[in-house]
């Protein structure tokens, strides 16, 4: 194949991870009315429960065709035991629960503005922690990338900078949970992405989500609690919100976010995540009837900008 050919490959390569790595937080963006609309009603513990399950319902049509694409991986029930046993149970300790859970319980005991300005933080814990553990370097193409994202993302997360308290006493327990949480998803996609190595992204979701549902079920009968019947006396907004959740957020999009994973490297991937705030904010006015302004939709474009420069620009890709 001629050099012309193989960079318009390489660039019709780059353009699919675009649009997948758009999709992805298209649907992670929904996770912010979906969870304002569920959480009225049920517990975090109690929406990460039923988030992980619902997850797992979804994933299992792309496990069924993953395992026949892929007849040398070993079941899923293997791996809940042995040597299998601890990666995963790494992952769920470390990353998911506590970009679930503790993230939740950040949110609940601080400012909307505190959690959006420390999730902005979940790149570059990810840029930190893959530069130590995968020995990935910060080109100056990236370090553009980063500047162009953050930007972005701080203007379309339209902060409240009047009301901003991240050090005051009052908030700090749930400053100091919120940052947990994102280094917890820092750590998923870090880690995942060792792991990807030895399994297949779908299997590894499947098996990472019901390891995460078997650690909130104690925390839910610990903390919060459910008289099971009271389930049937939600409104349909909680349950469409959780819907959202599981099937789109923790679905679908972690299905397409976990394919461009395995082909690109972790900074590059994790940039896309400041496409949150603007597609979250949008499907927000969208649904909720929440204001957008100008500067939101510019702020997008930065972000969109930068994530297409740390792809098209740093052709560093994984072989």
């Amino acid at each position: 194949m001629t050099e012309g050919k193989t960079q318009g490959v390489a660039q019709r390569a780059h353009a699919v991870d675009l649009v997948l790595l758009v999709l992805c937080n298209v649907m992670f963006g929904a996770q912010y009315p979906a969870t304002k609309a569920a959480v009225m009603n049920m517990g975090p513990v109690l929406l990460s429960l039923l988030t992980f399950g619902m997850g797992t319902i979804c994933l299992i049509p792309f496990l069924i065709l993953e395992s026949r694409a892929h007849p040398e991986q070993p079941h899923p029930l293997t791996l809940f035991r042995g040597k299998n046993f601890f990666p995963f149970f790494m992952a769920t300790v470390l990353g998911f629960i506590p970009g679930s859970v503790i993230l939740a319980w950040g949110i609940e005991r601080s400012l909307a503005s505190n959690a959006a300005l420390l999730t902005l933080s979940i790149p570059i814990f990810t840029a930190l922690l893959a530069s130590l553990v995968r020995q990935e370097r910060m080109t100056p193409w990236r370090w553009l990338s980063f500047a162009l994202g953050i930007s972005g993302a701080i203007i379309s997360s339209d902060i409240d900078w009047h009301n901003l308290s991240v050090f005051s006493a009052r908030y700090l327990v749930g400053n100091a949970l919120i940052l947990v949480g994102c280094s917890g998803s820092a750590f998923t996609n870090v880690y995942s992405k060792g792991l990807m190595e030895r399994f297949q992204p779908v299997r590894l979701l499947v098996v990472s989500y019901v390891f995460s549902g078997m650690i909130c079920l104690p925390l839910l009968l610990w903390l919060e609690p459910v008289n099971w019947n009271t389930l049937e006396s939600f409104p349909a907004r909680p349950w469409i919100g959780l819907g959202i959740l599981g099937f789109l957020s923790w679905g679908l999009s972690m299905v397409l976010f976990f394919r461009v994973l395995s082909r690109l490297e972790v900074t590059q991937v994790s940039l896309s995540i400041y496409l949150l705030p603007f597609f979250g904010i949008l499907l927000s006015a969208l649904f909720l009837n929440e204001k957008i302004s100008g500067a939101i939709i510019g702020g997008g474009v930065l972000v969109l900008t930068g994530t297409s420069l740390i792809l098209f620009a740093d052709n560093r890709r994984l072989c």
